[in-house]
């Protein structure tokens, strides 16, 4: 038992001693090193695992590696017991001091925001994959022998819920009948919302699709608006970067739409 204690006094008077010598360094640094590099650093301390950490200021970050290593040079000649642990921000540098070149090293460098920073853009990214947006615009033209005239222009943005299998979307279309030898023409504004579900065919670039929309109507001669529920059934070829669509509209009346949507995402992914 007494030998048992004459041992534990011993490692305890030596970590002591360690810890002593070691406060000394630090303390002999911040009086006679530091003041000599406040331009660069305002604070200095010692870690637990006995590395220099200094905390630098705006000065030090302009430098360039040259210019730093310069400043090093002379600060890691000062400390040589450890690697000097240089902070800034959230940027890091590890210095040491190469004993057979006689001259200070970077051995490492690294920012902490690095990893949220990767995170959040490939968090972003996947959620601009999942949900690409699009742009659709399309139209229809009708002439006979008797100079009657339909023509209608429709376009729709939104975006996928489920990348290729169902969409939402806004939509406006505008649509005019009359006849070319008269002024006497009608037309409708419609806008509204609009949602389709795809059923793709990878193998032959194809999706079938079907849905529904809701829009108000404005008519020129009526200037009441009215509201109208359709049913939308359509068939998409992908092609470039988007699709060609061919699209019936059964509401109140029937109308056929041919038209092209624009997915950027698709040329993204070309890349």
């Amino acid at each position: 038992m007494k030998r048992i204690f004459i041992i534990l006094s011993i490692l305890l008077i030596g970590i002591q001693q360690t810890y002593a010598q070691g406060s000394t360094k630090i303390e002999s640094f911040n009086r006679d090193v530091l003041p000599r590099f406040v331009e660069y650093f305002s604070h200095a301390e010692q870690t637990d695992n006995g590395q220099l950490k200094l905390t630098a200021i705006e000065k030090y970050s302009q430098l360039s590696l040259v210019e730093k290593k310069i400043v090093l040079d002379k600060l890691t000649k000062e400390w040589t017991e450890s690697l000097v642990l240089i902070i800034f921000d959230t940027k890091n540098e590890l210095w040491g001091w190469n004993y057979s070149s006689g001259q200070s090293m970077l051995y490492d460098s690294w920012d902490l925001n690095s990893y949220r920073l990767v995170k959040t853009v490939s968090s972003k990214l996947e959620k601009s994959a999942l949900h690409p947006w699009f742009f659709y615009i399309g139209g229809m033209t009708y002439f006979d022998s008797n100079k009657n005239i339909d023509l209608a222009l429709n376009a729709h943005v939104g975006f996928f819920l489920l990348l290729n299998r169902w969409d939402l979307a806004l939509s406006i279309s505008e649509a005019m009948k009359g006849n070319a030898s008269s002024d006497a023409f009608t037309g409708q504004l419609s806008l509204g919302l609009m949602s389709k579900v795809y059923f793709p065919i990878k193998e032959l670039k194809l999706s079938p699709n079907i849905g529904g929309e809701l829009d108000l109507s404005s008519s020129i001669d009526a200037p009441a608006i009215t509201f109208n529920p359709s049913l939308l059934v359509g068939i998409s070829w992908y092609v470039g970067i988007g699709s060609l669509d061919v699209g019936f509209k059964i509401g109140n009346s029937f109308t056929t739409m041919i038209g092209y949507t624009f997915v950027p995402q698709f040329s993204k992914n070309k890349k």
